[in-house]
């Protein structure tokens, strides 16, 4: 007999990954093994909500790749299945025709994609519908800067499965924002992402980045279908498939078990999302009331300047402040470089106040490399600022857990108790994990026995 405990199995780390195969299985064999073996109720896509003092690590993430994801969001717990195999939920497709002339991304009404509009209009209902309230914030921007680029307007709908809108959506391989962006791929694309800056989760500048790279893998691959299965599976991985099949069909590649189950799955979902997107009501749904979002300029400004500082010029809560520059990842901006760019509400009254401010207020700070001996505490003394300050601003979770050598950000002054407290909320009470007893028949292993539980 042997004991499992749900969260406590671990799979061997998988290799290293090169930019174009983020997301390639760790072997052939497992590959097949996933396709051959009975789907399990939760596949890769498990989804949680989180509140936002929960952001996880994000570069120890990067080096823990996985194929489970998560989603952050200000409000409630919840654990989603997104890649819940259709065919075993969901009753027989409708036969009834789509009008194709609605779109300007492909849509072929098979019985994959039928599936899934059954799914996200029956037990997917409540998610689909917290998208379609999220939508209205983001998508007329999305849609301005696709039709610019002269883009299918329709390809809201792959943010829409990546993230469900979420600014704050991330994968537990560190993909991050809205259109779910990997560190390295964000970095090809033109964005910063540092300790202090994460352009990902800056709506604009990744709808920038994910225009450019769907225009990238659109001319690579010629076909929206093939492009999308590369936006999740991998440009590499898509390419030599089709020189392994000999095919550039999609629908072709997924029958010959080219692809992972997500692949499989994630070229339908995007279809099926637009068929319900383009007529929710004939599908149950209910349109989100009409509401005024806030509007921002966009203000360029010197770096070393605190949340604090920025949030009472721009007369916003910091909370506000933040919700409107999720990029923004510490207590202040970054010193260098010189100019950068946040969102404020009015930006001449903004930039009256913020020039009333002395610089030497505005929140400098130093660095300090832990020695032999040293605590927080006694570093905390030595600049005469508190624990929870450098705790803050680095992001320490335990003061107990640091190392020699490490550096520290040490502000100039203490940190307000407002900035503080954010990032010293309470965290939501999630239930104890169950165990179960397996007994491991011929054949087994961990891996395999893991994934029939949904767990890692």
């Amino acid at each position: 007999m042997l004991l499992l405990s749900f969260l406590s199995l671990s799979f061997a780390s998988p290799e290293k990954l090169t930019l174009w195969d983020y997301i390639e299985p760790i072997s052939q064999e497992n590959e097949k093994t996933s396709q051959i073996q009975s789907t399990p109720d939760l596949e890769e896509g498990i989804i949680l909500e989180m509140e936002d003092g929960d952001e996880p690590n994000i570069e120890q993430q990067e080096l823990d790749e996985s194929q489970r994801y998560f989603l952050l969001e200000d409000t409630d717990a919840m654990v989603m299945s997104l890649y819940t195999d259709p065919q075993k939920t969901l009753e027989e497709p409708s036969k009834e025709p789509i009008a194709k002339t609605k779109f300007d991304i492909p849509i072929d009404y098979n019985k994959d994609v039928q599936r899934w509009v059954r799914y996200f209009s029956g037990s997917g209902r409540k998610y689909y519908q917290r998208w379609l309230n999220r939508a209205p914030e983001f998508t007329p921007m999305m849609k301005k800067k696709l039709k610019a680029a002269n883009l299918p307007e329709d390809l809201i709908y792959l943010s829409m499965i990546e993230s469900g809108y979420s600014t704050h959506a991330y994968s537990s391989a560190a993909a991050v924002g809205l259109w779910q962006f990997i560190r390295p791929t964000g970095r090809d694309m033109g964005m910063r992402v540092d300790e202090w800056i994460d352009d990902r989760r800056d709506p604009k500048l990744a709808t920038d980045a994910a225009v450019k790279f769907l225009g990238i893998l659109h001319r690579r691959f010629g076909d929206w279908r093939l492009a999308w299965a590369a936006y999740n599976g991998g440009p590499g991985r898509v390419s030599r498939r089709i020189k392994k099949y000999k095919t550039r069909d999609f629908w072709t590649l997924a029958k010959k078990g080219a692809f992972p189950s997500e692949t499989d799955n994630y070229v339908p979902k995007i279809m099926a999302a637009a068929i319900i997107g383009k007529d929710p009501e004939k599908y149950g749904f209910t349109l989100p009331e009409p509401k005024e979002y806030p509007k921002y300029e966009t203000v360029e400004i010197s770096g070393a300047i605190s949340v604090e500082i920025l949030a009472k010029c721009a007369n916003m809560k910091e909370k506000s402040f933040r919700k409107a520059n999720p990029k923004i990842r510490k207590w202040a901006l970054p010193a260098k470089p010189k100019k950068q760019s946040i969102h404020v509400p009015q930006k001449n009254t903004f930039l009256t106040c913020l020039s009333k401010v002395p610089k030497e207020k505005r929140m400098r700070y130093q660095e300090h490399k832990i020695k032999k001996g040293e605590s927080l505490a006694q570093i905390a003394r030595k600049y005469k600022i508190s624990v929870a300050t450098i705790q803050v601003a680095n992001k320490i979770k335990n003061p107990n857990r640091i190392s020699i050598g490490q550096t520290l950000v040490i502000p100039a002054g203490e940190l307000s108790s407002s900035t503080i407290a954010s990032y010293k909320k309470p965290k939501s009470k999630r239930k104890p994990s169950k165990k179960i007893t397996y007994k491991v028949r011929k054949g087994d292993n961990l891996q395999k026995i893991a994934k029939k539980y949904g767990t890692s």
